[in-house]
């Protein structure tokens, strides 16, 4: 969406040397009848960088629903710094990263949830995908509108970190568009 993609290139890109930044794919859908595996929906790449007393909780909705490497390396270097340290589970479309100027930390969630050498851990940014698809699925999101889901996801959340009234921020925020 254009208004998070302008928020982003504000803010600029999170990590750099010495930062770690978390990264993890999630499919925000729906189940048939509300049992078995999801069978609809679309792949979002989280990141955020850890520790991040800001909170800065990016979202991108994967181009074409894909989340093959390709597609996954040109996020990563939208969203973050060369020489950052990221830390993702073991999915194949990660390799690489070391390639491209990234130091990469892998947990396989298979064996461990911490990595017992590195005690990587990619804790932060997943636990970020239930509190958005309970919002998110609550009400049923049609594929076309979940950019827009997202962003009003993404400005509450900050709302709630900054401890600001939602109604009076939405009334400032009119404000500084209009006037």
């Amino acid at each position: 969406m254009e208004s998070l993609d302008n928020l982003y290139n504000t803010l600029g890109k999170i990590g750099g040397p010495g930062h770690v930044v978390e990264i993890d794919e999630s499919k925000i859908g729906k189940r048939k009848y509300n049992v078995g595996r999801m069978v609809e929906g679309s792949w979002i790449l989280g990141t955020e960088e850890a520790p991040n007393p800001f909170g800065d909780f990016r979202l991108e909705i994967c181009p074409n629903n894909s989340r093959d490497g390709q597609t996954l390396l040109a996020l990563i270097n939208k969203h973050v710094e060369k020489g950052s340290t990221i830390i993702t589970d073991c999915w194949k479309g990660y390799n690489g990263l070391e390639e491209n100027g990234f130091e990469h930390l892998t947990v396989n969630h298979n064996y461990n949830f911490v990595d017992p050498n590195t005690f990587a851990h990619p804790h932060t940014v997943e636990g970020n995908w239930r509190p958005l698809k309970k919002k998110l699925l609550k009400t049923g999101v049609r594929k076309e509108n979940l950019a827009f889901h997202m962003c009003e996801y993404l400005w509450r959340r900050e709302q709630k970190r900054q401890k600001k009234d939602e109604f009076e921020a939405l009334l400032e925020d009119i404000r500084i568009i209009f006037i």
